[in-house]
């Protein structure tokens, strides 16, 4: 069992590293944003199909909302925005070339939440004990999202353990308001799947 001190060491440690990785992020532009941002992923595809947009730019307009929302409800706990900025690149290059979609969510940026398995990434559910152990591989959903085209970027606080309504979890603080209500600003529209 870990002191108090080496659990307050992670806990720093993981937010002073989610805050670094968060400074990649662009600000928010209404005008520029929320033409991608309030889209449904059906028609994210569809506008990258007809070469109207491309991953990378949808991307962006996703990372800076996701940002947002972390600054206004304490959401995220890893950000995965390098690897996902490689990956819209692939995509728009393989789709530059092939003018074939990699599968129905070409292109679409994904939130995972923090008890899915994500390669090279942490898996905590608020525990410390699991901080600092990258997973190994991807978890069977992630693969499949990946395998159809998804984008994933960040992942998402859960309850500590999973045994709550509520996120309160000492290693990323307490969420403010469900991510979905936030990033959307439409509780009604599936704009952001969050799995």
């Amino acid at each position: 069992m870990r002191s108090a001190e080496q659990r307050n060491s992670i806990i720093t440690s993981k937010r002073n590293a989610r805050d670094k990785a968060l400074g990649f992020a662009s600000p928010y532009l209404v005008n520029d944003h929320d033409v991608y941002t309030k889209a449904m992923a059906s028609e994210i595809v569809q506008r990258i199909a007809k070469e109207e947009w491309t991953s990378s730019r949808v991307l962006e307009a996703y990372i800076a909302q996701s940002a947002m929302a972390q600054a206004e409800a304490n959401c995220l706990t890893e950000v995965l925005y390098e690897d996902a900025r490689k990956r819209a690149k692939e995509l728009d290059a393989e789709f530059a070339t092939t003018k074939t979609l990699r599968g129905p969510f070409h292109g679409v940026p994904f939130s995972v939440k923090d008890n899915y398995q994500i390669e090279g990434y942490n898996t905590t559910t608020g525990l410390t004990a699991w901080a600092n152990n990258p997973g190994k591989k991807d978890a069977c959903l992630v693969a499949q999202l990946r395998a159809a085209g998804a984008i994933i970027f960040v992942k998402t606080n859960v309850p500590q353990t999973m045994f709550a309504f509520e996120c309160s979890v000492k290693m990323y603080s307490i969420v403010v308001a469900d991510l979905l209500v936030i990033i959307s600003r439409d509780a009604m529209s599936p704009v952001h799947p969050v799995v």
